[in-house]
């Protein structure tokens, strides 16, 4: 099974979907001993973000194989996600981060194959949610608005669990 791919990339979204609830924990637990400062972009609680965490790794898994497939509704993430004050160069760490977060999590069946693979998946959707980013900053003035509003003020999510 180790030398097909495919059955490799199979294995790892098994074992991931599997442990989404740990997953998320340990992906908003080393996000915020990275980058302590994106911790107000989440509201004193991140219980619904970790519910849309949950949703979007979902869709990643279904579609790890081809995340291009449908680029307009990543695109359309991105740009949404510019009013929670997410700005285009978090997204590589939010790769990484998500990377550790899964090899901590499948830390016995974790390989370096499998992690590339989920390298250049996870790559594809923060691009394409990157241009979203892009465009949204472009279209509300550029520079500018890349110091959007309060992001607690903004974030739905924020506003739910506050």
């Amino acid at each position: 099974m180790a030398a097909n791919p495919h059955a490799r990339t199979l294995l790892s979204r098994a074992q991931i979907a599997a442990r989404t609830p740990q997953l998320t924990e340990a992906f908003y637990r080393m996000l915020f001993d990275a980058a302590p400062e994106l911790r107000p972009l989440f509201g004193r609680d991140a219980t619904w973000q970790k519910v849309h965490l949950v949703a979007a790794l979902s869709l990643v898994i279904e579609h790890a194989d081809n995340p291009e497939a449908s680029p307009e509704s990543l695109i359309r993430l991105g740009a949404r996600h510019v009013l929670y004050g997410v700005r285009p160069e978090h997204y590589e760490l939010i790769r990484v981060t998500l990377l550790r977060a899964m090899a901590h999590v499948c830390a016995s069946s974790w390989t370096s194959a499998i992690e590339a693979e989920w390298s250049r998946s996870l790559a594809a959707v923060g691009n394409l949610m990157r241009e979203g980013a892009e465009h949204a900053l472009a279209a509300a003035g550029g520079a500018d608005a890349r110091n959007p509003a309060p992001p607690r003020s903004t974030c739905p999510f924020a506003s739910r669990a506050a």
